[in-house]
């Protein structure tokens, strides 16, 4: 850099800086470029949804601090590939994954937690992601044939590649 910088020692001012600004540029670019190419893949959570008044479910506040690093930290991780690819990436012992999509809202029997209708979209796909150990983040994602879709209120388009985040599972609960 220093050599440019000197071979271009003959060049005004004005001149040099809109070339220098130009190289800013170019380098910005070609940075963000790389890093906005693959965000359309990236799966994104949502906490609207997020419903603290069952007794089966959790507050943040109740969860300790390096409960809650380890699940900003997962959060993080996940946020890295689509929601299809943790719907194919093994966890657990068994034939488990890290995102499970179960679809309908687990029946009473197999649930300690009610279904929150009120509040969530009755098209919800429910399921689940590991957090290790017992703990799972409990929510839905809409039906992958309303992707791209626009809402007729909002006009606004449906992803797919959302989860909308509803309860804190630390002891598996939702679905046994």
């Amino acid at each position: 850099f220093r050599c440019k910088c000197f071979a271009l020692s003959h060049v005004s001012a004005p001149s040099l800086n809109k070339l220098r600004e130009r190289s800013y540029y170019m380098i910005f670019a070609k940075v963000s470029s790389h890093m906005t190419s693959t965000i359309t893949t990236r799966c994104k959570f949502n906490f609207y949804y997020m419903d603290f008044n069952q007794k089966a479910g959790q507050k943040f506040s109740d969860w300790k601090k390096t409960k809650l690093v380890s699940l900003l930290d997962k959060l993080r991780i996940y946020g890295e590939q689509p929601l299809s690819y943790w719907e194919q990436e093994r966890a657990g012992s068994k034939d488990g994954k890290i995102l499970t999509i179960y679809g309908e809202f687990p029946v009473r029997s197999k649930t300690k937690f009610k279904n929150p209708k009120k509040t969530v979209p009755h098209q919800a796909r429910w399921g689940r992601f590991r957090l290790g150990a017992g703990a799972r983040l409990i929510g839905f994602v809409i039906p992958g044939d309303y992707h791209g879709k626009i809402h007729q209120n909002t006009k606004m388009r449906f992803d797919y590649n959302t989860f909308y985040a509803v309860f804190l599972d630390m002891n598996h609960e939702f679905w046994k």
